[in-house]
């Protein structure tokens, strides 16, 4: 089974003041020991890292990319893509979704993938399942 793991779940669980912290880590736990795919993007890897390195620094980048990217599996963002996220987001007119988030939604509309690993309420929005511990 495959799940999408947003930037505001690794925030979460890197960090250890985040209001979302216990909830994220027993997901995070729950997910490994359930041996789910655990698909992200580079566009959620690029936001994840520029956030880790200006809230926390570099040591939390490295914690990163040694602890948690290894058990990801990043779908790469390509042009179309890109393209197609960008023209539905001047679309739809609501200016509090980012590009990565509709970047998220596309793919996992394209993988056929209906639970989310975030804390950004716009999954729920867009009619995917969040996960709860």
């Amino acid at each position: 089974m495959s799940v999408f793991i947003d930037t505001s779940a690794i925030i979460a669980f890197m960090l250890s003041d985040d209001a979302y912290y216990r909830q994220s880590y027993n997901i995070f736990s729950r997910l490994l020991e359930e041996k789910y795919i655990i698909i992200s993007s580079n566009y959620v890897f690029l936001e994840t890292v520029t956030l880790l390195n200006s809230r926390v620094g570099l040591e939390a980048v490295k914690l990163f990319r040694n602890n948690i990217l290894p058990v990801l599996k990043i779908y790469w963002v390509d042009e179309q893509l890109h393209n197609n996220c960008m023209n539905i987001q001047i679309a739809s007119n609501r200016k509090k979704i980012s590009l990565v988030d509709y970047t998220s939604f596309e793919i996992m509309r394209k993988l056929d993938i209906r639970q989310a690993f975030a804390f950004d309420g716009h999954f729920k929005d867009m009619g995917f399942e969040m996960l709860k511990t």
